[in-house]
């Protein structure tokens, strides 16, 4: 069994007694992703009397069937591995009798992880690695001949204030601080749009789009989400008090630019949001 590779990141305290602080935590580094192909060359090397074209085959149905049981309503369990549930996106209507179907705008699945996939830290071994930023700086160094190269990460406004899965993501750029789409890289992966009434009186609904096949994660509490950081988005989020929300679209464990809209609650001071994410 292999090692999971993590690098360490720094954020700064917003809000509350520890604000100013410095915090340090990890960020998981994927070794790849697994195609459906590998995933069943691998079940049928572990001594399955089934070959390798069979278990595509069965999975490859199972995700259709799937998609019949969600599309009638119905979750699935998959046992230990956990409950695939129907979920939707919808536009609020301002008025009761208004809302109907034509209201919701998408349907798609999510997966609870069951048992099977929780509480792996006993059986789990971890191997500190450089972030991928640092890692990109040292090739380039040896590409060119240098004798060294620095590390230290650019100063806020500098347009690269970190990376997509693996920075600090304790400095932003000036864009991601006051724009709609601040970043704090490039990125091959589109950005995604963060839509919401600002400012508000009681209460505000915000959406998040992103390129098709994308998860998105986003946060409330000032520090910018990563591939590995930030609440998962799954349906529009309400507000109820000021708060800037930042997002990243991830596919294939590669994130895009940070995203970040504020949103003002009328008679507020500003600057709300969360302790948490």
């Amino acid at each position: 069994m292999g090692k999971i590779k993590y690098s360490v990141r720094e954020t700064t305290v917003k809000w509350g007694d520890h604000a100013g602080e410095k915090r340090y935590s990890a960020n998981l580094q994927t070794s790849g992703t697994i195609s459906l192909d590998k995933f069943a060359e691998h079940m049928a090397d572990h001594d399955c009397k089934y070959n390798k074209g069979d278990i595509y085959s069965v999975l490859l149905q199972m995700s259709k069937c799937i998609r019949e049981f969600i599309l009638d309503g119905y979750m699935v369990s998959l046992g230990d591995l956990g409950v695939i549930s129907p979920r939707i996106k919808q536009k609020a209507a301002t008025v009761r009798e208004e809302y109907s179907a034509g209201n919701i705008t998408d349907l798609y699945a999510t997966l609870k992880i069951g048992p099977a996939l929780i509480n792996m830290r006993g059986e789990a071994s971890f191997e500190y690695a450089p972030t991928l930023a640092s890692q990109a700086l040292l090739v380039a160094a040896i590409r060119e001949g240098a004798n060294s190269v620095s590390l230290v990460k650019p100063t806020s406004g500098s347009g690269n204030s970190g990376q997509n899965n693996g920075g600090s993501g304790s400095s932003s750029t000036g864009s991601e601080q006051g724009g709609s789409n601040g970043s704090s890289s490039s990125s091959s992966v589109t950005a995604p749009t963060i839509s919401g009434t600002t400012p508000f009186d009681d209460s505000t609904q915000i959406t998040i789009s992103g390129p098709a096949g994308a998860t998105i994660k986003y946060t409330t509490n000032g520090v910018a989400p990563t591939a590995t950081y930030g609440n998962d988005y799954e349906e529009p989020i309400t507000l109820n008090a000021s708060a800037t929300v930042k997002a990243v679209a991830i596919i294939d464990g590669v994130a895009s630019e940070v995203a970040t809209k504020q949103f003002t609650k009328n008679g507020s001071s500003g600057g709300g949001g969360e302790e948490g994410m």
